[in-house]
């Protein structure tokens, strides 16, 4: 269940919304960081954009925020008006931190060798349990997109995947 809410929260929201380069909407990204960063009172090197997605509704922007179980959303308009901010996890969403820690590293380890890259060159996004195991996201220095991993556990990678296109 909890993967395929992940499923449906990494997929656009409103109908014709499409991805947008974070170029495209600058104004409304910076304003969607400085607000997250607000809410959670962290310093805004904290907070940094997983995706930004672009809509006739507006902006939609995914936050990755140091230290959460999940992203935050952020909704704004073209010219950084934000309309609202989310945590987009339950406390469901966390996972024992001895089976996090386990299926986490075993997820880095398989990305990262996956990609061909050294394992200093992968980093955590989130962490959420599932039925069928634990699901790790991951950022890859230079890549688009973040790629997912799922794991039991005890660290047995089932799958690992690049959630962008190429």
């Amino acid at each position: 269940m909890k993967l395929l809410l992940a499923a449906i929260l990494m997929t656009p929201l409103v109908a014709g919304a499409s991805t947008a380069r974070a170029d495209s909407s600058p104004v409304a990204e910076k304003a969607c960081l400085a607000a997250v960063a607000e809410q959670t009172g962290l310093d805004p090197s904290k907070v940094s954009t997983i995706e930004v997605l672009t809509a006739e509704a507006g902006v939609l922007v995914t936050v990755k925020v140091e230290g959460a179980t999940a992203p935050w959303s952020c909704q704004s308009d073209e010219k950084g008006n934000v309309a609202g901010v989310m945590f987009t996890g339950t406390d469901g969403d966390a996972v024992p931190a001895e089976a996090a820690s386990a299926a986490e590293e075993a997820c880095l380890e398989a990305v990262a060798k996956q990609t061909n890259l050294d394992r200093s060159k992968v980093s955590t996004i989130e962490v959420l349990s599932a039925e069928a195991g634990v699901m790790v996201t991951v950022q890859v220095e230079g890549a688009e997109k973040p790629w997912s991993c799922q794991s039991d556990e005890a660290g047995n990678v089932s799958g690992v995947m690049y959630m962008g296109e190429g």
